[in-house]
């Protein structure tokens, strides 16, 4: 997939000669320029423009924010980081879900990183075809549902070939409302995921 992305810039610098170091937590290397890359292409094919001066199709960007997927998921999908970024909002999403609130709809906007935290400590999975499990691309929002006895969530999402405004929707889970309030609170004050 480097390759890919090397041929599609045609630099004198090629991605796929460089090596992965992690610096004070962060990815510096082919990892993370790879990453950025995929997400430029994505950028463009979600603009309307020409994908890579035209070298690349729309079935190879969603192949390649894999890439991109990859460097979200090794920074930022481990307790730590989620923990501390994430936490304030699992306590908001609780207390929403949780509470006898006459609010029938609460919006929460966040991050692609924001967007993986919530979905690594509650050990959620998606899938959102074609791209990659547990993207977090432009588009995706995690959607999560109190119907009075259970929390349901699920991945809504659109991709670039779809028909416009029509969202795509795949469930995660479905749990009973002790189970995951259980399991939110043991996440935020124990860090046990």
């Amino acid at each position: 997939m480097i390759t890919t992305i090397d041929n599609t810039f045609n630099g004198h610098k090629r991605i796929s000669e460089k090596g992965d170091k992690v610096k004070k937590g962060n990815f510096n290397g082919k990892s993370k320029l790879a990453g950025l890359a995929s997400e430029v292409l994505l950028a463009q094919l979600g603009g309307g423009l020409e994908v890579g001066w035209g070298r690349v199709d729309h079935s190879q960007v969603y192949g390649l924010t894999a890439l991109h997927q990859y460097e979200w998921t090794v920074q930022r999908r481990n307790l730590p980081y989620a923990r501390s970024k994430t936490s304030m909002m699992m306590a908001h999403i609780l207390d929403a879900l949780s509470s006898s609130s006459r609010n029938r709809y609460i919006v929460f906007m966040g991050h692609a990183g924001d967007l993986s935290g919530v979905g690594f400590l509650l050990n959620a999975h998606w899938r959102a075809p074609p791209f990659p499990d547990n993207t977090v691309a432009p588009g995706v929002a995690l959607r999560l549902e109190n119907d009075g006895s259970r929390i349901k969530m699920e991945v809504v999402y659109t991709t670039y070939d779809t028909e416009e405004g029509v969202p795509l929707v795949s469930p995660v889970f479905d749990m009973p409302i002790t189970e995951f309030c259980n399991l939110v609170v043991n996440i935020i004050l124990t860090g046990n995921v």
